[in-house]
């Protein structure tokens, strides 16, 4: 984890992370060559993780720019129900109303 996955980076009102959120950064979805991995290196990397397709999953990120990109890996995939949070901690961050949580490094 770096300070920006563990809240320490603050980006918006408050620092931290979405409660349950399982970090993941986007271009672990590419290959050394920039293009998707495979289907079965994909399913098996979020699978790791307890991300699958019974699931609803919810990328996010700071704008849902980069979120977008984990949304379209997944549904290439076959996950039947994933959402893009458009707000993403962008909006998550500035509502003082919703929980968060402040992961700590390993």
């Amino acid at each position: 984890m770096t300070p920006s996955t563990t809240g320490q980076v603050v980006r918006a009102k408050r620092g931290g992370a979405i409660p349950g959120a399982v970090h993941l950064e986007w271009t672990n979805n590419l290959d050394a060559k920039g293009f998707f991995k495979s289907a079965e290196e994909l399913t098996e990397m979020y699978a790791e993780r307890q991300i699958t397709p019974d699931k609803e999953v919810i990328p996010h990120c700071q704008g849902a720019y980069r979120s977008a990109h984990t949304y379209l890996a997944l549904r290439l995939i076959g996950y039947p129900n994933v959402r893009n949070y458009l707000g993403s901690w962008g909006e998550w961050g500035n509502r003082l109303d919703l929980p968060i949580e402040h992961p700590m490094e390993p």
